[in-house]
């Protein structure tokens, strides 16, 4: 797919969060297309920090990776281990017992929105 920029070349970047290949790497470049912790280019130019098809905050711009673009994310995610919104495990651990209590379940007993099996293991 060509970049959504300057709609010539091919799209080679991949955007983290997002996971949208949309631009290249020249607008990438001349655009200063980077994540959302990165200063001014050397110019002064401010970066753009939002993905230009969804505006979800950039965390991290990878090149062309053959495919392997969810793996290196995952690999940088690893290692950043980046913050967590404020509030977010408060949220998350009041939400959690009442989800368990309306659970639903499958005819094999598990619950039906599990994603891990940790359900079953016992």
């Amino acid at each position: 797919a060509p970049c959504v920029l300057c709609e010539r070349a091919p799209s080679d970047r991949v955007l983290f969060p997002c996971d949208h290949r949309c631009i290249c790497e020249a607008c990438a470049v001349k655009h200063h297309i980077a994540p959302f912790r990165s200063g001014p280019a050397p110019d002064g130019t401010p970066p753009w920090h939002a993905c230009p098809l969804c505006m979800e905050e950039i965390a991290l711009v990878l090149g062309d990776a053959a495919g392997a673009e969810l793996d290196h994310y995952w690999h940088w995610l690893h290692l950043s281990r980046p913050r967590l919104p404020h509030g977010f495990l408060t949220r998350w651990r009041r939400a959690r017992p009442a989800s368990r209590a309306t659970s639903l379940l499958d005819d094999g007993g598990h619950d039906a929105r599990c994603c891990c099996c940790c359900c079953c293991i016992s």
